[in-house]
């Protein structure tokens, strides 16, 4: 992400005029991006703004205890949001949804990842008109092998306690299937997710996973090491799959298990809601808690706002 930075990734967030249309009536976009200093003492580095899903909501009915069901056609502008920061340095994103209905982490990738590529043409267009200024020749498809593509995955990081949580309610786990993501060269792995993509890198899969499976049940106390090695702070993918108490199909995977801080309110102010934000980061990954998640506060009302912590995998 780092190395195209100014020419690719910038761009993608402070372009004005990108968006993307979902439908007739979603239209997905930016607003008021912020470059932001997080730690001036380690020169740390984020984009903080707001992910708006801008729609036109449609009715065609209504009811009155009167008159029954009439039509009623109308149609309603309305827009839904979420705060979002993006840590550069090691491209951990930390998402706020700030309303009922706020645009998802999926639709996050899906839009970031088409201004994404929206930039890759123009920066593949403006270095084929410089280099032939200077009488090199150079094609669009030539320079597009030397700066490939990006792609773009947004995964949740997992919680430990969340996962224990999970574990304990199976019955039988009869299977667990761990994916290694595609990821940055700059950032940090266990000795063992380093060993497993460099073994990977000659063969070139689409994906490299583990897998283990038992109809009759693994032994989850011997599964819950691994896995929990795997979980903490690792870019991975898990998926657990078998039988609940009662025999019912269960099926868990990071979106379950996701990390996420609660809080009781929020501070009206921008430069104190980052602050706080990248705090629960922090928080996270020094390991505040004894479990590797984060519980602040007690929550007597039952209505808490949840910021997910999660990871951004790019590759140009």
């Amino acid at each position: 992400m780092n190395d195209y930075l100014n020419g690719i990734v910038l761009p993608s967030f402070f372009d004005d005029k990108l968006f993307r249309q979902y439908g007739e009536e979603n239209i997905y976009f930016i607003y008021e991006p912020e470059l932001v200093y997080l730690s001036k003492e380690d020169d740390i580095v984020g984009i903080w703004g707001t992910f708006v899903k801008d729609s036109l909501l449609q009715r065609s009915h209504t009811y009155d205890s009167q008159e029954g069901i009439r039509e009623e056609p109308t149609s309603l502008e309305a827009a839904t949001f979420a705060q979002f920061l993006l840590i550069l340095n090691n491209h951990r994103l930390i998402y706020l949804p700030m309303t009922r209905d706020a645009p998802s982490l999926q639709n996050f990738q899906t839009t970031i990842k088409k201004f994404l590529n929206i930039k890759h043409d123009e920066f593949l267009r403006t270095e084929k008109h410089r280099l032939n200024e200077q009488s090199q020749r150079a094609t669009i498809k030539g320079l597009a092998h030397i700066h490939p593509k990006p792609t773009l995955d947004v995964e949740y990081l997992v919680s430990k306690r969340a996962l224990s949580v999970y574990l304990d309610q199976f019955q039988k786990l009869q299977s667990l299937t761990i994916r290694v993501m595609d990821t940055n060269q700059e950032a940090e792995y266990s000795d063992l997710i380093d060993d497993i993509r460099e073994l990977s890198k000659p063969i070139n899969p689409d994906r490299t996973q583990l897998s283990w499976a038992n109809s009759e049940g693994l032994n989850i106390d011997h599964v819950r090491e691994p896995v929990d090695a795997f979980a903490h702070g690792e870019k991975v993918h898990m998926t657990l799959k078998g039988q609940g108490h009662e025999g019912t199909k269960m099926q868990v995977d990071n979106e379950k298990l996701r990390l996420k801080v609660e809080h009781e309110s929020l501070p009206a102010e921008n430069n104190d809601l980052v602050k706080l934000m990248y705090q629960d980061y922090i928080n996270q990954a020094a390991n505040v808690t004894s479990s590797g998640d984060i519980s602040i506060g007690p929550n007597p009302l039952g209505s808490l706002e949840k910021i997910d912590i999660t990871d951004i995998h790019n590759d140009e």
